[in-house]
């Protein structure tokens, strides 16, 4: 077996990430992707112990869900291939904030390709919470409580709107996240929220700074939940601290389509106040000259297609949700031309 390093050329990073003084990458999104093509007939991944769970995709074989969480740190990706040219794709769904994942390369019976595999057409940006994230969505029922093992980005809204665009994405949400506070937290005393975070490479290292050279033809922005789902909510600084955010995010990005998103966990009259404040956004926006930029709301949960882990979206109703989603993010024709 031959070792291959994470500097090596022959292998593709999709999502925000950095090279450690260690010999690894750190990530700590959901959405990240590690991907390379080579031949032979076994690949094993390295990873830190407790990296947490991906979703593994070998040429046209069935995907299957990793664990990192047994104490090892090499994993067999596939064996007993045809000897031959193989794609490797692996997934973090789970969040990484708190385990700080860690990839070390490869080992592989055979060689790396020399050239890695080509980066799509279309690109897009998501922005959010729990709800892109994928959090408890595998979960049995809605008083199962948060654990990595139940959360699939892949099958969040987010994650299954990517694979129908067939679109390389980077992804930048976690849960509990807010924009003026972070779930049930007082506004003038609140931890880090979206705008205090957005600039980094990793959510959990404070000096990891991005430096934006993926650049997105669209940004789905999916925040608000967190900060209007309890009472003590402050409208007018949410207002304002949502409208600096959005401008923050069209100065990275001037010529990308966003699209501000209101999710659907909360209340009426919480998803009426997120939809009418976004619009209002999307206002000011086109006054400035901005016609890029676009409201769209899901319908609200209502328990039919059940619940996920604490009451988030179930996988159906986040299938649902895509489904919703895609047909408008169609019509925008933002690659018509492209």
């Amino acid at each position: 077996m031959d070792r291959v390093t994470v500097d090596s050329p022959e292998i593709g990073y999709e999502g925000r990430y950095f090279m450690t003084d260690s010999g690894s990458v750190r990530y700590d999104y959901p959405g990240f992707r590690i991907k390379a093509s080579f031949t032979g007939t076994k690949i094993c991944a390295k990873f830190k112990p407790g990296s947490g769970y991906y979703i593994v995709e070998v040429d046209d074989l069935p995907e299957f869900k990793l664990s990192t969480e047994t104490g090892d740190s090499l994993f067999v990706i596939a064996d007993g291939l045809a000897n031959g040219t193989h794609d490797v794709s692996i997934t973090l769904v789970s969040e990484g904030i708190f385990s700080q994942p860690e990839f070390f390369g490869f080992e592989i019976d055979g060689n790396l390709l020399s050239k890695k595999p080509a980066n799509k057409r279309k690109k897009v940006e998501f922005i959010g919470n729990s709800i892109t994230c994928g959090y408890g969505v595998e979960a049995a029922a809605a008083d199962e409580p948060f654990s990595d093992s139940t959360s699939n980005f892949l099958k969040s809204y987010a994650g299954l709107l990517a694979r129908a665009l067939d679109a390389e994405i980077s992804v930048v949400a976690r849960s509990g996240i807010g924009i003026h506070r972070n779930y049930n937290e007082p506004v003038n005393n609140h931890g880090e929220t979206m705008p205090m975070v957005y600039n980094r490479a990793a959510i959990s290292e404070r000096d990891s700074l991005w430096d934006f050279s993926f650049v997105p033809d669209l940004v789905c922005i999916n925040l608000g939940t967190n900060d209007l789902s309890t009472a003590g909510y402050d409208l007018n600084v949410l207002r304002e601290e949502y409208s600096a955010f959005f401008s923050a995010v069209r100065g990275k990005y001037p010529n990308a389509v966003i699209v501000l998103l209101s999710g659907c966990m909360l209340g009426e009259k919480e998803a009426f106040i997120l939809s009418e404040l976004q619009r209002e956004i999307v206002e000011n926006a086109k006054k400035s000259g901005d016609d890029k930029v676009y409201q769209f709301s899901f319908a609200p949960q209502d328990g039919s297609l059940g619940y996920g882990a604490d009451w988030h979206p179930s996988e159906r109703q986040q299938k649902k949700m895509a489904d919703e989603l895609l047909p408008f993010i169609l019509g925008l024709n933002i690659w018509t031309n492209k």
